[in-house]
C-alpha cells in the first residue's frame, strides 16, 4: 500500500511531481501564541503528552492541489493516479488505519470504472469523522473557511465534493453561506477529479492552531446568534436570566462515569443545572455556553462547544484517566477559557470520578 503523508505546515512541494501535488496558500500565516494553559489534577499528563507533540508557532492557510484524484468509499479515500499513492495525514484528518479498514471493503473500495463520476475540477472535503458533531467543529469547519477563501476569489463556480450531510450539519455550511455550492454524491461510487482543490486542517496529530480554530469559531458564533433560540428563551423566562450561569454537560452514551448520576445530584445541588445537548439546536448550544461562567461536564463531542464560552470562563473536563485529549486543550486555547483536568479512576470501562475531591477543586 503506497502512502503519501501531506502536513499542513510544510514549506516544499509534498512529494512527487510538481505539476502534480502542490501547496496553495489563501492567505496569511496564522501565527499562534506559545503558552499553553491547562490546571487540575490531570494537567501534568497533558503537558507530557503535549511535549511529544509538535510545538505550534504558525500555521498556514494552505490548500493541497491535486492532478486525478480519485475519491472511493464513505470517507473518501484520496488515491493520486499520477503518483500512484493514497493520500494521508493529520492535515487532512487521514490516517494508516482508517485507509486500511476501508480498502478492506470490497463493495466501497473497488470502484468500477464504468460507474465513476468524472470531474473536471472540486473542492474536496474528506469524510472521517463526518457523522460526528466534535470533528465538525475542529476539523470540518476550518476546512470550510478555507473553502470559501478560495470560492470568494476563484473566478469561477467550483463545487465542494462531500458524501451525505449529516442533517443537524448544515449550520456550519449555511454559517459560512456556502449551501449552493455543496455537491453531494453515494458513496458507493467513485469520483475522479481532474484538478482537486483539498483544504488542509491546520494541525498535526491532536494539536489545533488556536488562531484557525478562533477564526472559524467567530464565524459560526456570529451565524448561530442570528438564529432563533426558542427554549433557550423560554428556559431563561422561567428559571431566570442566570439560570444557565452554571452548567452540567449531560453525556447520554458510553463511556462515562460509573458515578454519573450522583456527581449530578451534588452539582445541581451547589446551582449547576445539567443540560443535554441533542435537546437544543446548535444556535440554543452557543447561547447556552456563551453565558455560562462554570461549566463542566464528560470528556466528549458535546464539550468541544467551550468553543461558544466568553474568554475567562472556567471549564473543568473529567473522563478516563488513560485518555489524553488534546482537542479540547486546543479548543480551550482559542476560546481563551480557564481549563481544568480531572481525572477518573478505574478501568476503561469501569471508572468513577471522586466527587468530593472535584467539589473542592471547584
Amino acid at each position: 500500500m503506497n502512502t503519501l503523508k501531506i502536513s499542513s505546515h510544510a514549506k516544499k512541494e509534498a512529494g512527487g511531481k510538481a505539476d502534480s501535488l502542490f501547496y496553495q496558500e489563501v492567505d496569511n500565516l496564522w501565527a499562534d501564541k506559545e503558552k499553553l494553559s491547562c490546571s487540575g489534577p490531570g494537567a501534568p499528563a497533558y503537558y507530557k503528552v503535549l511535549g511529544r507533540s509538535a510545538h505550534i508557532k504558525a500555521w498556514p492557510k494552505r490548500l493541497l492541489i491535486a492532478q486525478q484524484l480519485l475519491l472511493t468509499g464513505p470517507r473518501f479515500t484520496m488515491y493520486s493516479l499520477p503518483e500512484r499513492q493514497y493520500i494521508l495525514g493529520s492535515s487532512v484528518n487521514w490516517h494508516a488505519p482508517l485507509l486500511e479498514s476501508d480498502l478492506s471493503d470490497p463493495s466501497i473500495s473497488h470502484a468500477k470504472v464504468s460507474d465513476l463520476c468524472y470531474l473536471e475540477r472540486g473542492i474536496v472535503l474528506t469524510a472521517p469523522g463526518f457523522r460526528v458533531y466534535g470533528h465538525w467543529l475542529l476539523d470540518f469547519l476550518p476546512r470550510l473557511v478555507l473553502a470559501k477563501k478560495y470560492l470568494d476569489r476563484s473566478e469561477e463556480k467550483v463545487p465542494i465534493i462531500t458524501r451525505k450531510i449529516p442533517p443537524w450539519a448544515w449550520p456550519f455550511i449555511d454559517a459560512l453561506n456556502l449551501r449552493n455550492d455543496i455537491s453531494e454524491h453515494d458513496k458507493y461510487r467513485g469520483i475522479v477529479l481532474g484538478e482537486a482543490i483539498v483544504p488542509l486542517v491546520a494541525k498535526e496529530g491532536e494539536v489545533y492552531s488556536e488562531s484557525a480554530l478562533f477564526e472559524a469559531f467567530s464565524q459560526l458564533r456570529q451565524y448561530l446568534f442570528s438564529q432563533p433560540a426558542t427554549r433557550y428563551k423560554r428556559m431563561k423566562e422561567r428559571y431566570g436570566d442566570n439560570c444557565f450561569d452554571k452548567v452540567l454537560i449531560v453525556r447520554r452514551k458510553p463511556p462515562y462515569a460509573s458515578n454519573q448520576r450522583e456527581l449530578g445530584e451534588k452539582l445541581e445541588k451547589i446551582g449547576f443545572i445539567s443540560v443535554d445537548p441533542q435537546e437544543y439546536s446548535l444556535a440554543e448550544q452557543a447561547r447556552i455556553f456563551s453565558t455560562a461562567s462554570i461549566v463542566v461536564g464528560e470528556d466528549g463531542s458535546a464539550l468541544h462547544n467551550i468553543a461558544f464560552c466568553q474568554p475567562g470562563t472556567q471549564v473543568m473536563m473529567w473522563g478516563r484517566s488513560d485518555r489524553i485529549n488534546l482537542r479540547h486543550l486546543s479548543v480551550a486555547r482559542a476560546a481563551g477559557v480557564e481549563f481544568s483536568v480531572f481525572p477518573g479512576s478505574g478501568s476503561m470501562d469501569n471508572y468513577r470520578v471522586d466527587i468530593e475531591a472535584l467539589l473542592r477543586h471547584l
